[in-house]
């Protein structure tokens, strides 16, 4: 097996025949070590990759298809740590960074040519200690949302979301309130699904028949549309499943498979659970993973990451072995009941929970920290073998119209938050938005009146009509798209009082009174 060593520097030891080599990649430097690592697949086929470094910066790679780096960038933020849990890119190609730095939460946005767009930081309020984006995610109208992980002022912990648009203008803050039930919630990750988003993590919670005792529970969160808490499941509670969730997938949108890992009480050793439930969070059975479905000398596994295969398998990522947490990692393919028929590990490979990405051809990219210091890249076909290096021509980094040049961003401006006491729910942001508000100027109208209408881009078709104190209309015309301002002339109007009303075919509505007099 051949491997490609590739430093920052970007010295590459070239290969003589992509076809003829397994994929398998390995990113390293003589002088940083790489932990805490992250991906996501980019937008034209590549892959980017968040990184620390001990020398409290963050690095980011964007690697075309076969792991090659085609761009690499420094991220600097006024000499304090940083530290980035999750990396994710729209269609657009933008790219959205959370994490943390010292006991605030931060959010960067970065533009398809890798120049910053707007960093915003959550910082202590009158009402947190620490804040902490544990995940994020880009909506259909380009805002964004963010796993937030809160420590409040009277020793306790919740989980919220908060969001912002596409300019990284604060929008809305919703605190879930978990600690009214629950201890020390932590939340690990955030999936999209339509309309709503699941999260998953682990909290403690005291069994019904004895509330002074708590047990770790895995943890699973539902919004509705509004992003607002549907429901809580802390899963296992009548048959003392002690763990946690990492993510959760679904076939079908109703069903849905929860994986983590979980250990029975008065066991010591964890092992990696399916935890099956319904889209009304009804737990609909559970399937732990015995270590003899591996392996006779295994003694530990649990899930790193799990995906769909077909319609009847998963292709999982996870740790295995006998050396508990130092156990490799690696994969297996098991069915929906639980039974794994053929797996593989990998020696050398260390850290916490790498991501898994199901590929555009069907295969599957896996990061991995490799001695503690280098990051290493497999693509894997469906039956665990390693891909071929990809010998077709593609094109990279599209939508910025001149070549990413490999540098240094230094954050510096961000915006901060420091009081959430106003800011809106999302129930309440979100019902704003169906309206249109609608401002006349001047007013009183003289020789020319002008109508400036809000929140046009969530509506379509709308059209501004102005009546007459009598009901009689004066003036019509449609919004074209991308505009808000209309303006006409008054000259022939009587003086008086006059309405406008906006009105579209998704339902939003507007209107104003005005006085015309010349």
């Amino acid at each position: 097996m051949k491997r490609i060593f590739l430093s920052i520097t970007f010295s590459v030891f070239s290969i003589v025949a992509f076809s003829q080599v397994r994929w398998e990649v390995i990113i390293n430097d003589n002088n940083l070590d790489y932990y805490g690592i992250t991906s996501c697949l980019s937008y034209d086929g590549g892959l980017l990759i968040a990184a620390k470094t001990q020398d409290i910066n963050t690095h980011v790679f964007k690697l075309d298809r076969n792991g090659m780096v085609l761009w690499h960038k420094t991220i600097l933020l006024h000499n304090s740590w940083l530290s980035i849990i999750r990396i994710k890119q729209n269609a657009n190609g933008e790219i959205l960074l959370s994490g943390n730095t010292n006991d605030k939460a931060i959010l960067i946005m970065i533009d398809p040519c890798g120049e910053p767009i707007w960093c915003n930081l959550f910082e202590n309020t009158n009402h947190y200690q620490s804040v902490e984006y544990h995940d994020a995610a880009f909506l259909e109208n380009g805002d964004v949302i963010a796993l937030t992980w809160l420590y409040t002022i009277n020793d306790k912990y919740d989980v919220a979301i908060t969001s912002f648009d596409k300019d990284g203008n604060f929008l809305w803050f919703n605190p879930f309130s978990l600690y009214e039930t629950l201890y020390l919630p932590l939340p690990f990750q955030m999936q999209s699904f339509d309309d709503f988003v699941i999260i998953t993590g682990d909290c403690y919670s005291a069994y019904p028949d004895n509330p002074n005792v708590v047990y770790l529970r895995p943890l699973i969160v539902k919004t509705d549309n509004n992003y607002k808490k549907e429901w809580v499941l802390t899963y296992g509670m009548s048959d003392t499943i002690l763990g946690d969730a990492r993510g959760v997938v679904s076939f079908d949108g109703n069903i849905f498979h929860g994986f983590g890992s979980y250990t029975k009480l008065g066991f010591g050793s964890y092992n990696s659970i399916l935890l099956n439930f319904d889209i009304n969070g009804i737990e609909t059975s559970y399937i732990g993973i015995d270590n003899v479905e591996i392996n006779p000398s295994v003694t530990e596994n649990f899930f790193l990451g799990l995906e769909q295969r077909d319609d009847t398998s998963y292709f999982a990522s996870a740790k295995f072995g006998n050396a508990g947490w130092e156990n490799p990692f690696g994969e297996w393919i098991m069915d929906t009941a639980g039974h794994i028929f053929q797996y593989q590990s990998h020696e050398n490979t260390t850290g916490g929970f790498m991501p898994l990405h199901k590929y555009i051809d069907n295969k599957f990219q896996l990061t991995y920290q490799l001695n503690y210091s280098d990051i290493l890249l497999y693509k894997l076909n469906p039956d665990l073998s390693q891909a071929p290096f990809d010998t077709t021509h593609h094109v990279y980094d599209s939508l910025c119209d001149h070549p990413i040049v490999s540098d240094t961003i230094y954050l510096i401006g961000c915006d901060v938050i420091t009081g959430i006491e106003d800011a809106p729910s999302p129930e309440q942001y979100y019902t704003s938005l169906k309206t249109i508000p609608l401002h006349v100027s001047p007013n009183p109208a003289t020789g020319s009146v002008s109508f400036e209408m809000e929140n046009t881009a969530y509506h379509k078709n709308i059209v501004l009509q102005v009546f007459g104190i009598n009901g009689n209309r004066v003036f019509e015309q449609s919004l074209a798209d991308g505009q808000t301002v209309i303006s006409t002339s008054v000259d022939n109007w009587p003086d008086g009082l006059y309405v406008a009303v906006a009105s579209s075919s998704t339902g939003g509505t507007g209107s104003a009174k005005f006085l015309v007099k010349k």
